[in-house]
């Protein structure tokens, strides 16, 4: 697998759209996101993800202000249907915790095809599956 460096940019793009929405719940999609999901957000509390598009390659975004799903997985099926999940923990910020990270980062994506992405947190599934189309 090609070893990615998440851009400063990638980053910012995507920490950006998330440290402020999970405050904002459900409201409506994450600015700039080729797909994202928001949980409901009672009592204040919310989730958003999201997965966006920059120069050709696809980044995530996941933002929360709930303490218990500071760790979550992923998991990505190719177009293969191999499927191949990962661990991570979200960093504290503001009284957020986030994460973001090119998809190459952590999956193979030489396979062309569509691509499906699912998110675990707190022994539950985080929103819908997304998937993305590598050309």
């Amino acid at each position: 697998m090609r070893r990615v460096v998440l851009t400063g940019a990638a980053v910012a793009l995507c920490a950006a759209a998330l440290i402020a929405t999970p405050a904002a719940s459900a409201d409506g999609p994450v600015p700039g996101a080729v797909e994202s999901w928001c949980s409901p957000g009672g009592n204040g509390k919310a989730t958003c993800i999201g997965l966006f598009k920059k120069r050709g390659e696809f980044a995530v975004g996941i933002g929360t202000n709930r303490k218990a799903i500071r760790k979550y997985k992923v998991c990505a099926r190719n177009p293969k249907d191999s499927l191949d999940c990962a661990n991570r923990r979200m960093k504290k910020s503001k009284g957020t915790f986030n994460d973001a990270f090119l998809i190459e980062q952590l999956f193979s994506t030489k396979t062309k095809g569509v691509y499906e992405l699912e998110f675990f947190g707190g022994g539950n599934q985080l929103g819908p599956k997304f998937t993305f189309r590598i050309r």
